[in-house]
Protein backbone atom coordinates (compact mmCIF):
# COMPACT_ATOMS: atom_id res chain seq x y z
CA UNK A 1 0.00 0.00 0.00
CA UNK A 2 2.40 2.36 0.84
CA UNK A 3 3.34 2.98 -3.06
CA UNK A 4 0.23 4.09 -3.78
CA UNK A 5 0.06 6.89 -0.69
CA UNK A 6 3.19 9.22 0.72
CA UNK A 7 3.28 9.36 4.49
CA UNK A 8 4.41 11.72 6.69
CA UNK A 9 4.80 10.77 10.70
CA UNK A 10 6.69 13.52 12.55
CA UNK A 11 5.89 14.28 16.19
CA UNK A 12 2.30 15.96 16.41
CA UNK A 13 1.95 15.81 12.46
CA UNK A 14 0.49 13.21 10.27
CA UNK A 15 -0.26 13.66 6.76
CA UNK A 16 -0.56 11.28 4.10
CA UNK A 17 -1.42 11.82 0.16
CA UNK A 18 -2.57 9.54 -2.60
CA UNK A 19 -0.06 9.20 -5.16
CA UNK A 20 -2.70 9.59 -8.11
CA UNK A 21 0.07 8.74 -11.12
CA UNK A 22 0.91 5.75 -9.41
CA UNK A 23 -2.47 4.31 -8.52
CA UNK A 24 -3.23 5.19 -12.67
CA UNK A 25 -1.03 3.02 -13.54
CA UNK A 26 -1.84 0.07 -11.49
CA UNK A 27 -5.58 0.72 -12.07
CA UNK A 28 -5.52 -1.34 -14.82
CA UNK A 29 -4.44 -4.67 -13.20
CA UNK A 30 -7.11 -4.09 -10.54
CA UNK A 31 -9.22 -7.69 -10.59
CA UNK A 32 -5.99 -9.35 -12.30
CA UNK A 33 -3.30 -11.77 -10.95
CA UNK A 34 -0.38 -13.16 -12.57
CA UNK A 35 0.54 -17.15 -12.38
CA UNK A 36 4.09 -18.10 -13.01
CA UNK A 37 4.62 -21.51 -13.44
CA UNK A 38 7.94 -23.60 -14.69
CA UNK A 39 5.00 -25.97 -16.86
CA UNK A 40 5.89 -25.36 -20.85
CA UNK A 41 3.38 -23.35 -22.35
CA UNK A 42 2.10 -26.00 -24.79
CA UNK A 43 1.93 -28.72 -22.45
CA UNK A 44 -1.02 -26.99 -19.83
CA UNK A 45 -3.84 -24.91 -21.29
CA UNK A 46 -3.82 -21.16 -19.56
CA UNK A 47 -7.16 -22.52 -18.34
CA UNK A 48 -6.30 -25.64 -16.54
CA UNK A 49 -3.40 -24.02 -14.68
CA UNK A 50 -5.70 -21.53 -13.64
CA UNK A 51 -7.95 -23.32 -12.25
CA UNK A 52 -5.38 -25.92 -10.52
CA UNK A 53 -3.69 -22.61 -8.76
CA UNK A 54 -7.44 -21.29 -7.56
CA UNK A 55 -7.79 -25.52 -6.18
CA UNK A 56 -4.91 -24.38 -3.80
CA UNK A 57 -7.02 -23.12 -1.58
CA UNK A 58 -8.52 -26.21 -0.58
CA UNK A 59 -5.18 -27.58 0.13
CA UNK A 60 -4.95 -24.73 2.38
CA UNK A 61 -8.72 -24.54 3.72
CA UNK A 62 -7.39 -28.95 5.06
CA UNK A 63 -4.71 -27.56 6.80
CA UNK A 64 -6.54 -25.00 8.49
CA UNK A 65 -9.04 -27.24 9.09
CA UNK A 66 -6.15 -30.00 11.26
CA UNK A 67 -4.67 -26.86 13.02
CA UNK A 68 -8.40 -25.23 14.38
CA UNK A 69 -11.34 -26.98 16.38
CA UNK A 70 -12.13 -29.53 14.16
CA UNK A 71 -9.46 -31.78 14.61
CA UNK A 72 -6.87 -29.83 16.68
CA UNK A 73 -3.45 -31.17 15.41
CA UNK A 74 -0.52 -29.61 16.97
CA UNK A 75 3.40 -30.20 16.62
CA UNK A 76 4.55 -33.91 17.56
CA UNK A 77 8.17 -34.91 18.35
CA UNK A 78 8.58 -37.94 16.35
CA UNK A 79 11.73 -40.11 16.26
CA UNK A 80 11.54 -42.13 12.95
CA UNK A 81 10.40 -41.69 9.44
CA UNK A 82 7.41 -44.84 10.30
CA UNK A 83 5.96 -42.01 13.27
CA UNK A 84 5.63 -39.20 11.09
CA UNK A 85 3.84 -41.39 8.15
CA UNK A 86 1.57 -42.41 11.37
CA UNK A 87 0.77 -39.18 12.14
CA UNK A 88 0.24 -37.76 9.06
CA UNK A 89 -1.86 -40.68 7.94
CA UNK A 90 -4.00 -39.93 11.53
CA UNK A 91 -4.36 -36.52 10.41
CA UNK A 92 -4.97 -36.78 6.88
CA UNK A 93 -8.18 -39.94 7.46
CA UNK A 94 -9.44 -37.25 10.26
CA UNK A 95 -9.88 -34.56 7.94
CA UNK A 96 -11.09 -36.64 5.58
CA UNK A 97 -13.86 -37.85 7.68
CA UNK A 98 -14.61 -33.88 8.28
CA UNK A 99 -14.42 -33.60 4.73
CA UNK A 100 -17.76 -36.38 4.13
CA UNK A 101 -19.09 -35.05 6.60
CA UNK A 102 -19.28 -31.37 5.75
CA UNK A 103 -20.12 -33.13 2.53
CA UNK A 104 -22.97 -34.87 3.67
CA UNK A 105 -24.17 -32.35 6.42
CA UNK A 106 -24.25 -29.45 3.68
CA UNK A 107 -27.92 -28.87 3.30
CA UNK A 108 -27.46 -27.62 7.08
CA UNK A 109 -24.11 -26.11 6.95
CA UNK A 110 -24.44 -23.64 3.88
CA UNK A 111 -25.66 -19.93 4.83
CA UNK A 112 -28.16 -18.48 3.82
CA UNK A 113 -27.18 -15.73 1.26
CA UNK A 114 -29.75 -13.24 2.66
CA UNK A 115 -29.56 -13.91 6.19
CA UNK A 116 -26.12 -15.34 6.69
CA UNK A 117 -27.27 -17.73 9.30
CA UNK A 118 -26.88 -21.61 8.65
CA UNK A 119 -29.26 -24.00 10.41
CA UNK A 120 -26.40 -25.84 12.12
CA UNK A 121 -23.90 -23.53 13.36
CA UNK A 122 -21.05 -25.56 12.72
CA UNK A 123 -19.54 -29.13 13.30
CA UNK A 124 -18.66 -28.53 16.70
CA UNK A 125 -22.68 -27.95 17.12
CA UNK A 126 -24.01 -31.08 15.18
CA UNK A 127 -21.24 -33.42 17.47
CA UNK A 128 -23.10 -31.68 20.75
CA UNK A 129 -26.27 -32.80 19.20
CA UNK A 130 -25.18 -36.17 18.10
CA UNK A 131 -23.35 -36.37 21.93
CA UNK A 132 -26.52 -36.78 23.51
CA UNK A 133 -27.56 -39.94 21.58
CA UNK A 134 -26.89 -42.90 24.25
CA UNK A 135 -27.18 -46.42 24.03
CA UNK A 136 -28.00 -48.07 27.77
CA UNK A 137 -27.51 -51.73 28.41
CA UNK A 138 -29.44 -53.41 30.68
CA UNK A 139 -29.67 -56.63 32.48
CA UNK A 140 -33.33 -57.74 33.40
CA UNK A 141 -33.33 -61.65 34.89
CA UNK A 142 -30.29 -62.61 32.92
CA UNK A 143 -31.06 -60.97 29.81
CA UNK A 144 -29.48 -58.34 28.14
CA UNK A 145 -31.29 -55.40 26.78
CA UNK A 146 -29.93 -52.38 25.03
CA UNK A 147 -32.05 -49.13 25.30
CA UNK A 148 -31.82 -46.15 23.08
CA UNK A 149 -32.26 -42.47 24.12
CA UNK A 150 -34.67 -40.63 22.59
CA UNK A 151 -33.41 -39.05 19.39
CA UNK A 152 -34.59 -35.57 18.90
CA UNK A 153 -35.93 -34.65 15.24
CA UNK A 154 -33.17 -32.58 14.84
CA UNK A 155 -30.54 -35.45 15.80
CA UNK A 156 -32.68 -37.61 13.03
CA UNK A 157 -32.38 -35.25 10.84
CA UNK A 158 -28.35 -35.37 10.79
CA UNK A 159 -28.62 -38.85 10.76
CA UNK A 160 -30.36 -39.39 8.12
CA UNK A 161 -28.26 -36.82 6.10
CA UNK A 162 -25.13 -38.42 7.08
CA UNK A 163 -27.11 -42.04 5.63
CA UNK A 164 -26.70 -43.52 9.40
CA UNK A 165 -29.16 -46.67 9.03
CA UNK A 166 -31.98 -46.34 11.75
CA UNK A 167 -30.17 -47.13 15.15
CA UNK A 168 -33.13 -49.26 16.03
CA UNK A 169 -32.78 -51.61 13.60
CA UNK A 170 -28.64 -51.83 14.52
CA UNK A 171 -28.80 -52.33 17.61
CA UNK A 172 -31.13 -55.43 17.07
CA UNK A 173 -28.69 -57.01 14.82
Amino acid sequence: MERFFEVVCEEGVFTYARREEEIARYAHLDGCYVIRSNVAACSQATEELRDRYKDLKYVEQAFRTMKTADIQTWPIRHFNEMQVRGHLFACFLAYRVIWELRQRLAPVLERDPESKRCEAGSLAEIWRELAGITVAKLEVNGQTHLKLSSITPYAQKLLTLCRVPSLQTILSE
